[in-house]
């Protein structure tokens, strides 16, 4: 019986044992290791923010409690701002563009050069370092390009700002998303910043004129015309514009043009030799005129006044009881109180800050047209007419 009862209890554990090996071979799905945040990074997004990381097309919220400090301050706050559109700081396009009261010192670091050589994670580091930083409790009004500039040019501390997947992005766009600019024209930069200067030439160097006529028509020709001229690019057609700032129209195209009437919506899939073709084919003065034609004298009672107080689109903001009582822009006030602030700047009209100001991050933005009016106005003089 012992024998028996010992026989049958090995039978029961061997049963069990193989039972459980039959068991164990079970194939139960394995988890999928987690993608890294720069993987799950979105590089269209990334240059959309290094324009403007608070738009509307940046996905960013609108109920944020400081987006109006945002765009009251946008120039201190704009990653182009600082490092220009072609990502050279004062080494590029920018090496001009001296500071005032309304936004910073361009920065001498080359960050599409620190772009390729430094990693994904060394690139975060960077972005999301706090010392050193401006905070978000910073008082802009102090600021003085020539007497208090230390902290305003300071980067601000992203992470009071941004979300780590939102600084991912904007790492993607600086790693694979931002073109080579030597690749796509020949730039003279001659001087020091910030009396630099800058002009442009070869524009597409070895692209094909014909592939980007026919990319042209395809994607642009819809909204700026055959020539190019339907719209006006601060008083310029696209093909003046390409010739002017090659650096800016290089990112727009990719990323598009932020707060703009129609909406322009990039590329982002447009390649480099895509890209030089097209800036080969607005290279051409004959097939995109340089200059919007003059339609016939601007004046100001007339023509410039009413932009600003028209439904109060400016003087809401401006007037002596609104959130911006240092500029009157209500009816009858607005040329003096443009003169006594400096606001317009007859050597240069383009810099202008009554024309530059309200483009595209501003609260409220010019349209094409009236852009183009209030440019005209200030090169025939900036009479008060």
């Amino acid at each position: 019986m012992k024998l028996k009862y010992g026989f049958g209890l090995l039978s029961t554990f061997i049963m069990l044992a193989l039972v459980l090996t039959i068991g164990c071979t079970h194939d139960y799905p394995v988890p999928a290791p987690p993608i890294p945040p720069y993987e799950k990074a979105d590089i269209g997004l990334g240059g959309i923010m290094y324009d403007q990381y608070w738009s509307t097309e940046a996905a960013f919220d609108q109920t944020d409690p400081n987006l109006s400090m945002y765009n009251e301050n946008s120039d201190f706050l704009r990653c182009k701002s600082c490092h220009g559109w072609d990502g050279l700081g004062t080494e590029g396009s920018y090496n001009n563009r001296a500071p005032q009261i309304t936004r910073p010192n361009v920065s001498s670091l080359n960050i599409y050069e620190l772009a390729q050589t430094k990693t994904a994670d060394e690139l975060f580091e960077a972005m999301t370092k706090t010392e050193g930083r401006r905070n978000l409790s910073y008082n802009f009004s102090t600021y003085d390009p020539i007497t208090n500039a230390t902290e305003g040019d300071k980067m601000p501390d992203y992470t009071e700002i941004l979300t780590d997947a939102q600084i991912w992005n904007i790492v993607k766009f600086m790693k694979e998303g931002m073109f080579d600019v030597n690749e796509l024209y020949v730039a003279r930069y001659n001087g020091v910043y910030p009396t630099g200067t800058s002009s442009f030439q070869s524009l597409g160097k070895d692209g094909d004129a014909a592939n980007g006529n026919s990319y042209y028509a395809a994607n642009c020709a819809s909204c700026h015309g055959i020539d190019g001229l339907d719209i006006s690019l601060a008083g310029k057609g696209i093909g003046g514009f390409a010739r002017n700032k090659p650096y800016e129209l290089q990112h727009k195209t990719k990323y598009g043009a932020l707060g703009v009437t129609p909406p322009m919506v990039g590329d982002y899939d447009i390649t480099i030799d895509e890209m030089k073709d097209l800036l080969k084919a607005l290279s051409s003065s004959t097939n995109f005129p340089t200059d919007i034609p003059d339609s016939g004298p601007v004046f100001f009672a007339t023509d410039v006044e009413p932009i600003f107080y028209t439904a109060e689109k400016c003087s809401y903001c401006h007037n002596p009881s609104g959130v911006k009582p240092s500029l009157n822009l209500t009816q009858g006030n607005s040329y003096a109180s443009i003169s006594s602030n400096g606001f317009v700047d007859l050597a240069l009209p383009a810099s202008s800050i009554i024309y530059s100001k309200p483009q595209g991050t501003h609260a409220q933005n010019y349209t094409a047209i009236e852009s183009g009016i209030i440019l005209r106005w200030i090169q025939d003089g900036a009479k008060n007419d």
